[in-house]
């Protein structure tokens, strides 16, 4: 479907996407679904790294290594009994890393989290045990992101629908597919996904946004037998 897609796009060919399993293929759904997947729960680092990654962000190889670095310094701290949250009492964002703080145990690294780092970033030039630092422009991007996030995590407390249009429109996802070519005459895929839901469906609690994320990631060989059952609201 997404190779489809993509000759489409370079021959110009005006097409519309119908199905679950084709639209959970599409770019700017991957991206959404990411961002939900990021503002539900935090240990989805892997959700972070796929929007640091894309074409929106930019975060390269390099900036990224560094960055888990400093989530890892972020999570010894914090398994050492301090806060980890880069605050005044243990002014985690001053300090570098010494080589020796490299060597760590398997739960610590995994308790790392890149989620929680973006909330509290390093100050600039801070460097890590293994010679990393984030550059310039990325620790600006990162603080831009993590000022998005933030700010979309008020609408937590909304309608899925409603956040997930926040989501949208913040990612400039709208904007995005209305600029490629052969799509004028397409619904954006990520406003059709919206639309496509159920309005009844709340995400109070959390319980509807953790639930949907998940059920974007349904398996694609079951993709025609998924059912649409929603989380009831309470």
């Amino acid at each position: 479907m997404e190779c489809l897609r993509r000759e489409f796009e370079v021959q110009g060919i005006p097409y519309e996407i119908v199905g679950l399993g084709g639209l959970l293929d599409t770019p700017e759904v991957v991206d959404l679904v990411a961002a939900l997947r990021v503002l539900a729960d935090p240990g989805r680092s892997d959700a972070l790294m796929r929007l640091l990654a894309g074409a929106r962000w930019r975060i390269g190889t390099a900036d990224l290594m560094a960055f888990r670095d400093w989530s890892q310094f972020l999570a010894r701290r914090r398994s050492h009994g301090g806060s980890g949250d880069g605050g005044t009492a243990d002014d985690a964002s001053n300090a570098d890393e010494s080589p020796m703080e490299t060597v760590v145990e398997s739960d610590i690294t995994d308790a790392a989290s890149l989620v929680e780092a973006l909330d509290f970033l390093p100050r600039p030039g801070w460097t890590s045990g293994h010679g990393r630092s984030l550059s310039p422009a990325a620790l600006d991007r990162l603080g831009r992101l993590s000022a998005e996030l933030r700010n979309l995590r008020g609408f937590i407390g909304d309608d899925l629908s409603t956040l997930i249009g926040e989501v949208e429109r913040a990612m400039l996802l709208d904007i995005e597919v209305a600029a490629k070519p052969g799509r004028a005459s397409t619904r954006p895929a990520a406003t059709w996904t919206h639309s496509m839901m159920p309005r009844r469906v709340s995400c109070r609690l959390r319980s509807g946004l953790i639930s949907w994320p998940s059920w974007g990631g349904l398996k694609r060989p079951h993709q025609k037998k998924v059912d649409w059952t929603w989380p009831t609201q309470r």
